[in-house]
């Protein structure tokens, strides 16, 4: 991606096979995502010192799966948070035209990045909800904040969204990565670093976080916050059809 460097403004779409930003999604003649449908642009931060990777991720709401990733451990959070916004300005969806909605890791290296995205003005961004109420209220706080419960359950969810079907996860090293977390014994999620290291990003270790990103994904397609796709008239016999018919069902019994 062409970015100007100081307000994320992207200018086109420059294909590269050894580029950073792995896509699986056709750009337009525009060099853009196609606008028919919405998008979610998630991240995961490190430090950018080359110990792990920073992850940035593109997921497609209408068809539930990720389009982009993006790895790289030696770019800083501020710097990545730039690179971010300009990603979720280039995916200007049809119910976001101002681009895709942003949700990061706020814990750690995820505070100078989300600094970052709010001095530039950016405010298609993810709030966090009170989990724990029932009406799981809005706050003005931006981010997701990672805890051992709310971490257990983002990755349980994504677990069996994948398993189930519901979300498409297109990333190879991303699942390789899935089977690096184990349970202990006190039945904590935690990830298994390798003692050899492959990861084609050239991070010096792995702590699956491209894993931690691509979850964030299926919780921002769950989530009210996410902008609702636009549904498109299928035949009655069809089961995308059906499928809509379902998930309308299923919108309406939420508020019980």
């Amino acid at each position: 991606i062409d970015y100007e460097h100081l307000t994320g403004e992207p200018s086109g779409f420059v294909e590269n096979p050894k580029g950073r930003l792995l896509l699986w999604a056709y750009p337009d003649a525009e060099g853009r995502l196609p606008k028919d449908r919405n998008y979610i642009v998630t991240a995961d931060i490190a430090q950018g010192t080359g110990a792990s990777n920073s992850v940035l991720s593109i997921g497609d709401t209408r068809f539930r799966c990720k389009v982009a990733e993006l790895a790289t451990p030696f770019v800083r959070p501020e710097e990545f948070a730039i690179l971010a916004v300009a990603l979720a300005k280039w995916c200007k969806g049809v119910d976001s035209p101002d681009g895709a909605l942003l949700l990061w890791e706020a814990n750690g290296p995820g505070r100078p990045f989300g600094d970052k995205v709010i001095e530039m003005g950016y405010r298609h961004i993810w709030y966090r909800v009170k989990e724990k109420d029932i009406r799981r209220q809005m706050t003005m706080i931006p981010g997701w904040f990672s805890t051992k419960d709310n971490k257990r359950t983002l990755l349980g969810d994504y677990r069996k969204a994948i398993t189930g079907g519901d979300f498409v996860e297109r990333s190879r090293d991303c699942l390789e990565e899935c089977r690096q977390y184990i349970f202990t014994p006190q039945q904590d999620i935690v990830h298994v670093a390798s003692l050899t290291n492959l990861d084609p990003s050239g991070a010096r270790e792995s702590h699956s976080d491209r894993v931690i990103s691509s979850a964030l994904l299926w919780m921002g397609m769950k989530d009210k916050q996410a902008v609702r796709e636009a549904r498109e008239e299928l035949p009655a016999e069809c089961f995308g059809r059906r499928r809509q018919e379902w998930e309308a069902a299923q919108d309406e019994g939420d508020d019980w």
